[in-house]
């Protein structure tokens, strides 16, 4: 608690009840208020509103009206009336108490009235004001009228102002006129006559930006000292009401000079002189501005130092403040001018030029005024644990203005220091100390800043991060975080005042380490030869973007680097950066020591070095493969030709390709990247083999050569023709050493083309459509479209011929087609309906000669709708015939064909056979050109012949086929007699069950008299038979009776023999 006992004058009257005291306490926005009771004495106790904790203080009555007594008093203050202080936690637990003296104190016993007037006319709604021009105008009593104006007032002098606005008029209208109040309880009449006194205008940055902040405008009376101060107004805009004389009733008089100070939020405060004579017209005004970002109005730098360790704080604030600063504390801030607060605050009467007098009190208010950073209420900790006051303050100045006139262009700097403690002993943490440091965010456009010295071997957190609103940056030697500085720049919310918390850290070793990578693709690991620390050895190519790394290096999580020293050892200029990666050419092959120097945040070092050997020299290629014969054409065998037959796989890798990093390097080059590319015409494959992704670099590139690109028959390379029937393939060899540095080799491989083209073909109907059967149209054949187009040569050959063979190996009497040309060309054939099968053989042959064929079936049936089908029936004839005699047999034929068929050329033969035999035909009755057709009416056959020989039928149509015929004799014996009826444009094929065929099983007899005759020529020929026999046997007899004779002699034995033969 703390008890502010107030009293009137220096004889220590008692203050009434009911007045206003405010408690301030510095380096904390906390703002009590309390009023006197009986006995003059405000009470202040700790609340939730009000905390009360040790700190310093500021204890004030501020210009007021206390209404709590009858009549009202107007209470006015002094200097003596503000008390700054200390209140330690005994002085808060006693209460005080704080002595506040030198009010006056008078009653609003009298009245001001009078009448309102516009041009002779009263005026309504008048806003009317009692102001006390020597307390920045303030207000003792107002109110809204019409006409006539009645106010309390005490007895003294007071301006009455008064703000209307007056019909016709665009702008509102002032009156300012002063009032004399000679006596308690009498009535002053002051009339008001409002007319066009206003001043407005516009604010222009000499920046060229709109201020979007708010704008103070006071008005000071150089000819009686009065202090007008308008609300605030925001933007460039400003306007405020002004007089020409407060002189009531002398409206004459020569005018009145005023001084305006113009202070927006953020800029310098700009001062105009006016000088207002008379009513009339607005005056209007530009006044130009600058912006104070390079020189705040106040600048205040606060250190706060550990000596020895985090148990005690040494505080120092420096402070300057140019003419464009004020202290919010004291009542007179609105105006933005330091010189005219002070004589303001601290002079009487007032005026804006402050006097040494004015300025002395200014100094020991100053003084009074405590620390700058209170670090106790700012919230200064460690480890959680608060800072306490020694009360060792002092405060000195580092400069004194010898000019402080409103318009002065010299600072105020001092210097505030006070001694800390903590509250309670710290509890032991050596590693590390956690801090909470609390800071004011600037109003306006302050600058505010915050150095932290840590005590010796710690440093700032590498994590720590700057507070919304805020800066962090290095302020310890060589630009490490031994000490750093927090800029408040601007606040996030309406809260003025914050912390912020960190943690410093003891310190801890560092250990620099070296990475070099090249932004060349074939940079792996594999270029670092070497990747221990204190030997790390790297191949880069020359002229080439190299990165040096050492982001690697071991730092604590507590710790950051705040520099990197770079040397490269190639003569070029070391690098000291805050980058952790640093940027570097080496520009030709060699071997160069470089360095790197790592410098910590609490100013450790650590060295590290390391080596680069720079490849400036291509690898050496040579082309590996299973061809079974390259013809080099150089003799470092980079280009070369070989021939291989279609489908052919060969291998290729780059064993015996070499590389050097520089002429006289110690070490072999490495070759980091073998990158094979395939091509022939528009086709391209492409491998790479590279050493970091993790592949052999002399691995086996397979490729079968299938042909692709133009077909060719010579191709010409490097001044040689080559013949060739096939394709033509590059394959080229591209290696990169680790430096990035590249050679080529080209093997030409000439592809001979031994591939079979593809005979692809399709027969397609009068539609377009792929068909493998067809129906024959009305002129009894079928069209087939040969489609050969989509045959090819694989590889990107060409069809150099197209062949088509059409066979029908039961097509009686189709004569096999033949189809040859160079493209295709889709001929076209009219095929007749065929028991059998069509075969369409496709045959195509390349450029190379290579052919192959396809065999395409087809099927063409008869029409069933327009072809006619024969049936016989109803054959009639004898059944036993004689031979000689004559026949007439018959047959009905019947087209029982399609619904539109017509039989035409209709025949019918009869024929005999031998039984069970259907060739050997023997026709009769001169069958077919003599039968003869009769028709049939109602079932009945007609007796006129309608046909002979050839015959039309009509669909369902029946005819009677009618023969006569003499019965042969040289077919005698058991017979089939046949009937067979045909068409010439049936099918064939109909008839497999024989529905035009019918046979009667007949027996033909001999004619009598050719028996009789038969039988006498048998008779005649066999006595002839007999004759003959008769007579040789006689002419024999004769014979073998002569030789008897002769024999004799001989013996009867060979007479006998005679005999028996």
């Amino acid at each position: 608690k703390l008890a502010v006992r107030v009293t009137l004058d220096a004889s220590s009257t008692p203050a009434p009840a009911g007045v206003n005291v405010t408690l301030f306490q510095k380096g904390s926005d906390l703002l009590c208020n309390a009023t006197t009771t009986l006995g003059g004495q405000a009470l202040f106790l700790s609340s939730a509103a009000c905390d009360l904790t040790p700190g310093w203080y500021t204890a004030q009555v501020p210009a007021q009206v206390d209404r709590a007594v009858s009549p009202a008093q107007y209470i006015v203050p002094s200097q003596s009336t503000r008390d700054t202080f200390y209140a330690s936690a005994s002085t808060l637990a006693s209460g005080g108490p704080i002595d506040l003296s030198g009010l006056s104190s008078l009653l609003l016993s009298s009245t001001i009235r009078g009448n309102v007037n516009a041009s002779g006319h009263p005026v309504s709604g008048a806003v009317v004001e009692i102001r006390d021009p020597s307390q920045n105008g303030f207000v003792l009593s107002n109110g809204t009228f019409s006409g006539t104006y009645s106010l309390p007032a005490p007895v003294g002098t007071w301006t009455v102002y008064a703000q209307a606005n007056i019909p016709g008029a665009s702008t509102p209208r002032y009156n300012f006129t002063r009032a004399v109040v000679s006596s308690a309880g009498a009535t002053t009449w002051t009339n008001l006559s409002i007319t066009n006194y206003l001043v407005q205008g516009y604010l222009v940055p000499t920046t060229g930006y709109a201020i979007t902040n708010n704008t103070n405008v006071t008005l000071f009376d150089l000819s009686t000292g009065g202090v007008y101060h308008s609300s605030s107004t925001s933007g460039n805009f400003f306007q405020a009401g002004t007089y020409a004389s407060l002189l009531a009733g002398n409206p004459g008089t020569p005018g009145t000079q005023f001084l305006m100070f113009l202070s927006p939020q953020g800029y310098e405060t700009a001062t105009q002189y006016l000088k207002v004579s008379a009513a009339g017209p607005t005056l209007s005004l530009s006044v130009p501005v600058t912006a104070d970002g390079t020189h705040p109005p106040t600048a205040e730098a606060t250190t706060i130092a550990f000596p020895q360790n985090f148990s005690t704080a040494d505080v120092t604030s420096q402070v300057t403040r140019t003419a464009g600063s004020t202290f919010v504390s004291l009542p007179n801030a609105s105006v933005g001018n330091l010189y005219a607060q002070m004589a303001l605050d601290f002079g009487s009467p007032p005026a804006v030029n402050a006097s040494s007098a004015e300025f002395t009190a200014f100094q020991n208010w100053l003084a009074s005024s405590g620390p700058v950073y209170p670090a106790d209420v700012m919230g200064l900790a460690v480890n959680g644990t608060n800072f306490v006051e020694t009360g060792n303050f002092h405060l000195n100045y580092t400069s004194v203005p010898t000019d402080t006139n409103f318009d002065s262009n010299q600072a105020l700097g001092y210097r505030a220091t006070e001694n800390y403690t903590l509250g309670t002993a710290l509890k032991p943490s050596y590693s590390s100390y956690q801090l909470t440091l609390g800071f004011r965010y600037p109003v306006s456009n302050e600058a505010l800043n915050y150095t932290v010295v840590l005590p010796p071997d710690y440093v700032l957190g590498a994590h720590a991060s700057a507070p919304l609103g805020t800066v962090l940056t290095p302020a310890g030697p060589g630009g490490t975080w031994t000490a750093f500085t927090l800029s408040a720049l601007h606040s996030p919310g309406p809260e003025l005042n914050s912390t912020a918390q960190f943690t410093a850290y003891r310190f801890q070793n560092v250990s620099a380490i070296v990475n070099v990578t090249s932004s060349n693709f074939a940079f792996s690991s594999h270029n670092v030869l070497n990747s221990s620390r204190a030997n790390y050895t790297v191949v880069v190519g020359a002229g080439q973007n190299v990165s040096l790394s050492a982001a690697n290096s071991l730092i604590p999580s507590a710790f950051n680097v705040t520099a990197y020293r770079w040397t490269f050892g190639d003569g070029t200029p070391g690098v000291n950066t805050t980058n952790v990666t640093v940027y570097h050419t080496y520009a030709k092959g060699g071997s160069y020591p470089g360095s790197l120097t790592l410098v910590a945040n609490g100013g450790q070092t650590s060295v590290v070095s390391f080596k680069v050997l720079v490849d400036s020299v291509p690898p050496t290629p040579q082309i590996a493969t299973n061809a079974s014969a390259v013809d080099w054409l150089n003799g470092a065998h980079t280009l070369g030709v070989t021939y291989v037959n279609y489908s052919t796989s060969l291998r290729f890798n780059a064993t015996g390709s070499t590389d050097a990093l520089y002429s006289g390097a110690s070490v072999p080059g490495v070759i980091a990247d073998a990158i094979w590319n395939i091509s022939a015409g528009p086709t391209y494959a492409s491998y790479n083999y590279s050493l970091g992704a993790g592949a052999r670099v002399l691995a086996n590139v397979t490729y079968a050569f299938l042909g692709a690109g133009p077909w060719l028959n010579h191709t010409v390379i490097n001044g040689t023709t080559y013949a060739t029937k096939g394709w033509v393939y590059r394959v080229s060899e591209t290696l990169f050493d680790s430096g990035g540095n590249r050679a080529n080799a080209t093997l030409w491989v000439l592809v001979n083309d031994t591939q079979k083209p593809d005979a692809i073909g399709s027969l397609q109907n009068s539609k377009g459509q792929n068909v493998t059967t067809l129906v024959e149209g009305g002129n009894e054949t079928a069209q087939v479209t040969l489609i050969d187009k989509y045959s090819h040569d694989p590889g990107n050959g060409s069809i150099a011929a197209y062949r088509w063979t059409v066979n029908n190996s039961k097509g009686s009497g189709f004569t096999p087609r033949y189809f040859n040309a160079t493209t295709d060309v889709a001929p076209s054939v009219w095929l007749p309906a065929a028991q059998g099968t069509y075969s369409f053989n496709l045959t195509v042959t390349d450029l190379a000669g290579n052919t192959a064929t396809t065999i395409l079936p087809l099927t063409v049936s008869p029409n069933r709708t327009l072809r006619p089908v024969l049936q016989v029936s109803n054959f009639t004839t004898p059944t036993s015939l004689t031979a000689g005699s004559s026949y007439t047999i018959w047959t009905n034929v019947t087209n029982a064909g399609g619904n539109s068929s017509v039989a035409e050329n209709v025949t019918v033969t009869f024929y005999l056979t031998s039984p069970g035999v259907t060739d050997h035909r023997a026709l009769v009755g001169g069958a077919p050109g003599a039968v003869r057709f009769y028709g049939y009416t109602n079932g009945v056959v007609n007796g006129t012949v309608a046909f002979t020989g050839l015959a039309t039928l009509k669909h369902n149509q029946t005819l009677r086929a009618e023969v006569t015929f003499t019965a042969p004799g040289n077919l005698t014996g058991s017979r089939a007699l046949w009937t067979n009826a045909t068409a010439t444009n049936e099918f064939p094929g109909d008839y497999v069950g024989g529905a035009n065929l019918a046979q009667i099983s007949v027996s033909v007899n001999p004619s009598p008299t050719n028996q009789y005759l038969e039988y006498g020529i048998v008779a005649a020929v066999g006595i002839l038979i007999i004759v003959l026999v008769y007579f040789a046997y006689r002419r024999r007899a004769r014979g073998s009776t002569s030789g008897s004779g002769k024999g004799s002699g001989r013996g009867g034995k060979g007479s006998s023999k005679g005999d028996d033969e």
